[in-house]
């Protein structure tokens, strides 16, 4: 298992500085993003295809949102 940190700014995003998400991978299973903070679908598309993730939102937060 593989947590891979996407992103890790508060509310206020530059260009290389996503919110907060995170990737979590395990052999044999589909890739989860835990919250998807804005920024967050560029770094995610570096390691999977975001056409087939699952996504977790912990909490509704306006850094938390698709």
């Amino acid at each position: 298992m593989r947590l891979t940190v996407l992103g890790c700014s508060g509310s206020v995003v530059g260009p290389d500085s996503p919110a907060s998400g995170y990737l979590l991978t395990a052999e044999d299973t589909a890739p989860l993003v835990l919250d998807f903070g804005g920024g967050v679908l560029g770094a995610l598309q570096r390691y999977a295809d975001p056409n087939e993730v699952y996504v977790l939102l912990s909490h509704l937060h306006a850094d938390h949102c698709l």
